[in-house]
């Protein structure tokens, strides 16, 4: 286009004289050589030119700017090379070398309207290559940047390696932006092809990480396979095992994707560096240390959970001393101080055989029937002992909700009448005679859960738990190891709904000494109705009521229970 003009005055340069003529020319030289310096355009990769001119130059051989000011000019560099028009006076040296990162097709001088070259005719190469020699000829040579780099500038002899914590895959990169965001579970330095997994036993849950010190120890509890992004969603150690150290190896199932797409994606081991859950204990997913079975139950390697505890079987115990460097799911204080669990094997119980009091030599070992005949026991009862039998697994839940429905715990008016409606079904759900065993067997405080609805003026529960007790022998009147019985709890506490509805509805009674007990405590018992109280049956291991321990006085057969005794 900077030519474009000359051609048609040429001949009426011609007639000018000649010192006007070289100052013409001399002009133009100056004005083609500032040209050469700054339209050195680039063309389009895979771009033909239109050219308007002839297409196969011949190089100069004197002045190199009085051909390319010809009228129809033919002349020019070969390809491979372009023209530099200094020094003047060496036109064999005018035709140089194309420089690194640039091509020249050895086109020739002259007006190219539609060719983005400049007067030089360097090309530059595109955006997504680079040209690391000299002396190109066309396109083809400008090689397209490599995976792990890009290039965002034409001409250039090298490309740009994508930076620490991306990725590039594709070659030809044109921008920094063609490198992706090194996904969690792996790392990418700089120039990364692909993103490199964190090895066996490490994860990282960040995104953009650099190098491998970003993979961090799988975490105690699970076993993180090569490449894991979050050992919750993946790796932990499986049901039935337990890790208690960092760094542990899995090999997943699925092999996970290196590219980066399928990072993080939930996943099952096929191993694991997990070790098998111990006897005595169970081990849910994740588990970081076992977790021991309740007092009163055993289990076999590799229990996935409590429900696979077993109870201990009648006439036996189960219990061992709490490990403290293990979970427990449940733990009973002994009488001498200790705690103890579920144990590995159960052990059979002697039958107690001592003489219980020296009126009554015929009366040996307990009253209660020692051992007690129900299962999952954690101890041996003695003559004397007055401990209640260990409860069972349903009797523990009722207590639970039960529990959970008190006034001073965190849970919302729509959680205890969520509870209270769990409540109704676990009873439901079991047999009559489970069911009658679970609300009379009474807690680590000899209470039953009738008596502990009443502690809390829960009548509601108090209500669902007499639907199962109200046929037996003087329920109301059960008492707990400190003597109080469900009336006397909610007097004391001062929960008239409760005290009117044992009065009404289940026909509760104070004695004259459980009025006086109550008068010493300075609770008023003025209107409450007060006599003499059958008393009820003591606990003989079959899901009785509450029981009193036998004081070795006054022994009294108690009708319809063949051989049992009662306390006075």
């Amino acid at each position: 286009a900077f030519l474009g003009p000359l051609s048609p005055h040429h001949d009426v340069m011609s007639s000018i004289p000649w010192t006007f003529h070289a100052m013409a020319a001399s002009c133009w030289c100056a004005a083609l050589f500032a040209a050469s310096s700054f339209l050195e355009l680039p063309i389009a990769s895979g771009q033909t030119p239109p050219y308007t001119r002839p297409q196969t130059p011949f190089p100069c051989v004197a002045n190199c700017a009085d051909e390319a000011l010809a009228p129809d000019p033919t002349k020019g560099c070969p390809a491979g090379t372009y023209w530099k028009p200094h020094p003047t006076n060496k036109p064999a040296e005018q035709c140089r070398p194309c420089a690194k990162g640039f091509y020249c097709p050895g086109v020739p001088y002259g007006a190219f309207p539609d060719l983005r070259a400049n007067l030089n005719r360097k090309v530059a190469c595109p955006r997504g290559t680079s040209l690391s020699s000299e002396g190109a000829s066309a396109v083809s040579a400008c090689q397209n940047c490599s995976t792990g780099r890009f290039q965002d500038s034409s001409g250039q002899t090298s490309c740009i390696d994508c930076p620490a914590g991306k990725f590039s895959g594709a070659q030809g990169s044109r921008d920094v932006s063609d490198c992706r965001v090194c996904p969690c579970g792996f790392f990418c330095p700089i120039g990364s092809l692909l993103p490199t997994a964190c090895p066996a036993g490490t994860f990282t849950r960040n995104l953009r990480m650099q190098a491998n010190v970003s993979c961090l120890p799988c975490p105690a509890g699970s076993a993180c396979p090569k490449g894991s992004c979050d050992p919750v969603g993946c790796a932990l150690c499986p049901a039935g095992k337990w890790g208690n150290t960092t760094g542990l190896s899995g090999v997943a199932a699925t092999p996970i994707v290196s590219s980066g797409g399928a990072s993080g994606e939930r996943c099952s081991l096929v191993s694991d560096g997990c070790a098998a859950c111990p006897p005595s204990f169970f081990c849910p997913v994740g588990s970081v240390v076992p977790t021991s079975c309740p007092p009163g139950t055993t289990s076999p390697v590799g229990t996935v959970a409590e429900a696979g505890c077993i109870d201990c079987p009648v006439g036996y115990r189960c219990r061992l001393p709490v490990n403290v460097c293990t979970k427990q799911s449940l733990v009973y204080m002994e009488p001498y101080g200790g705690s103890v669990v579920g144990a590995v094997t159960p052990e059979l119980c002697d039958v107690d055989r001592t003489v219980i009091h020296p009126s009554y030599p015929d009366e040996k070992g307990c009253v209660e029937r020692c051992p007690y005949q129900l299962p999952r026991q954690s101890f041996c009862h003695r003559a004397g002992d007055g401990r209640p039998p260990d409860p069972s697994r349903q009797a523990i839940r009722i207590h639970e909700l039960i529990k959970q429905r008190q006034p001073d715990t965190f849970f919302s008016l729509e959680d205890q009448a969520y509870t209270l409606n769990n409540l109704t079904q676990t009873l439901a759900n079991l047999s009559p005679q489970e069911a009658l065993e679970a609300v009379t067997m009474v807690n680590r405080d000899g209470r039953t859960a009738f008596i502990v609805a009443a502690m809390v003026g829960d009548v509601p529960s108090m209500q669902v738990v007499w639907g199962y007790i109200h046929l037996t022998t003087n329920a109301s009147t059960a008492r707990d190891v400190g003597g109080y019985t469900a009336l006397m709890h909610a007097v004391r506490f001062n929960y008239t709904a409760a005290v009117a509805w044992l009065v009404n509805s289940a026909k509760a009674t104070l004695t004259a000494s459980d009025a006086q007990r109550l008068e010493q405590l300075m609770v008023p018992t003025k209107g409450l109705p007060i006599g003499a109280l059958q008393p009820a049956r003591e606990y003989l291991g079959r899901g009785g009521l509450t029981w009193s321990h036998p004081n070795g006085v006054d022994f009294v057969n108690f009708s319809g229970l063949p051989g049992a005794r009662t306390a006075p």
